[in-house]
């Protein structure tokens, strides 16, 4: 099994705080404090929604295993310019989805960009166009190279790692362990030779797995059905290997002129045997004109 090893993330940031309440007012913080209340686990997280049924164009959307702060504080750094350095403790896995989650954050409001955050059914605001900033984390100044490098996000994770060398990122099971995890076999996939046949079965076991969730009709305003969908992927696959999930350019699709007809998420699952297998989860409109994902269906391939 994975070892969850804390992880210690300094992040440096603006923010508004309010002395007549003695508490910040909006932005970075109450997020924070809500993930250290909340022992949040298969959560999906939208950024940069517009009011309620209507869509953005620029929503990034994520799904996070595990999100939750085991210890939190914070420090004044400069009063005249309200900036503050806050202070977490998670383990590995939460700081893993978190360090994406404050990337996803700064890249949308650093530029001076206003917007809703919604984190399960809770929203926050963060005025990026006002006091709200991120300027860096574990001492890396957050640019636009940084942004578009996963890579670069896992070196900063790093930096605030309680013994180091003993994480082990790249979890090797045994049968048993496997048999215990995994709902439909994966041993005798794992253990047949030939690259492309082991993908094509776990493929084929993600289908069978998933086959039920595309052949409803959903009515939700949090898409519920889409993070039960990446929880049973999750589930499926279990500890050997890890889901990732992005949304491009909001995700929204639609000819010109008309309605969105669909809305896509991206993922890749990193198989610890060095497979890769993408896919997209398509919600397409089932809805009323005025509002048209106020019923959907889902599609999801893998390949």
């Amino acid at each position: 099994m994975e070892k969850q090893n804390n992880v210690n993330i300094k992040i440096d940031f603006n923010a508004y705080y309010s002395e007549k309440s003695k508490k910040f007012d909006g932005g970075l913080y109450p997020i924070l404090q809500y993930l250290k209340d909340n022992k949040l686990k298969d959560v999906l997280i939208r950024l940069d929604i517009d009011k309620k049924n209507e869509t953005s164009w620029d929503e990034v959307d994520m799904f996070c295993k595990e999100l939750s702060i085991k210890k939190l504080d914070y420090s004044i750094n400069d009063k005249k310019y309200p900036k503050y350095t806050a202070y977490v403790n998670c383990n590995y896995r939460s700081g893993k989805s978190l360090i994406k989650l404050l990337s996803h954050i700064a890249q949308l409001g650093n530029g001076g960009h206003s917007y809703s955050i919604l984190i399960g059914d809770k929203t926050f605001y963060f005025d990026g166009d006002g006091s709200d900033h991120i300027s860096s984390i574990n001492d890396t100044k957050l640019t636009s190279e940084i942004f578009t490098n996963m890579y670069k996000l896992s070196d900063i994770l790093k930096k605030g790692t309680e013994n180091n060398d003993s994480v082990n990122e790249t979890v090797k099971l045994t049968d048993k362990e496997l048999k215990n995890i995994i709902k439909e076999s994966v041993i005798n996939v794992i253990k047949e030779a030939g690259n492309y046949q082991i993908k094509k079965k776990i493929i084929n076991q993600l289908y069978k797995n998933t086959k039920d969730l595309t052949s409803h009709l959903y009515k939700d305003d949090n898409w519920a059905a889409v993070t039960k969908a990446f929880k049973t992927i999750e589930y499926i696959i279990g500890d050997a290997g890890e889901l990732e999930v992005r949304v491009e350019n909001g995700g929204y699709w639609k000819p010109i002129g008309e309605f969105p007809n669909y809305k896509e998420y991206k993922f890749t699952i990193y198989m610890n045997n060095g497979i890769e297998i993408n896919g997209s989860l398509k919600c397409h409109s089932a809805g009323t004109m005025e509002d048209t994902f106020s019923r959907y269906d889902m599609t999801i391939t893998f390949f």
